[in-house]
């Protein structure tokens, strides 16, 4: 990588997972990465509170990633579990939860089942965007793009079924208008929610409050952003270095002080 040039800053060796500062650095080493001892991926940033803060968002989604999201605390209680059949349980949970509003239940039964399977869904909804954009954005190194890419596939078309349970809550608590019948509805949410999150708009449902309107607001921005991550993946397989892996040694991007000797942390 070329030389930045002169920086109206200074930047420093920080690492965002323990807080461990390493001292300045080499202007034109800005953005590299290093490891640091407890093998944390330390990043060289602006001295700044700033680029701080944000270093740190970036080790609590790796934290998430790693710890709070479904899928380690599955693999805790079901040790051969991988990432294949993790996503596989979780469509058979959306399909579950689909087939649980097309059918007519005693009102009981509906809200502790919907309510149970609801909470999972949400659980998962909640890990797809925190987990994808630790990824994406902060690990930065899959262990093979073209896997990478297939997951995210797999999570963005469990997004669209989320939001097609959404819509059929919607329609329970009486937030959406629809003409059909109850058995029909499930199809219906799902059609629409394909429209919705490719910005077609095909669909019969008719959102009736402010409340399901932002709800269809929130899946736009979804499959906006979804499409951001898988297009950041694919770039991202040309641009892998040593810069991202974090394999220089802190030597190599220490500041050297005016009498020539380099500045220590």
């Amino acid at each position: 990588m070329s030389a930045t040039g002169t920086l109206p800053f200074e930047v420093r060796g920080y690492c965002g997972t323990c807080g461990k500062e390493f001292g300045t650095a080499k202007p034109s080493c800005y953005g590299y990465r290093v490891r640091c001892a407890d093998g944390h991926l330390a990043q060289v940033i602006a001295a700044g509170a700033t680029a701080s803060w944000w270093l740190r968002r970036e080790a609590w989604l790796l934290r998430w990633q790693t710890t709070y999201s479904p899928f380690p605390v599955l693999c805790s209680v079901f040790r051969s579990l991988d990432a294949g059949a993790y996503l596989v349980a979780y469509f058979a949970v959306l399909v579950l939860a689909l087939l649980l509003e097309g059918i007519a239940l005693p009102p009981l039964f509906r809200w502790v089942t919907g309510g149970t399977v609801g909470l999972l869904i949400i659980w998962r909804f909640i890990d797809v965007f925190l987990s994808n954009t630790s990824i994406n954005f902060t690990t930065r190194f899959p262990q093979s793009p073209l896997r990478s890419v297939a997951l995210s596939v797999a999570a963005y078309m469990q997004i669209v079924l989320c939001y097609a349970y959404f819509y059929c809550v919607l329609n329970d608590i009486g937030q959406v208008k629809y003409a059909g019948s109850r058995s029909d509805i499930v199809g219906e949410a799902i059609y629409y929610s394909f429209g919705t999150i490719t910005t077609v708009g095909r669909g019969d449902l008719t959102l009736a409050g402010y409340f399901g309107k932002s709800i269809v607001i929130s899946e736009l921005l979804a499959g906006l952003y979804f499409v951001v991550i898988i297009i950041a993946q694919v770039s991202s397989w040309s641009t892998l270095s040593k810069i991202e892996l974090g394999t220089f040694q802190w030597d190599e991007l220490q500041r050297d002080r005016p009498d020539g000797h380099e500045v220590r942390a």
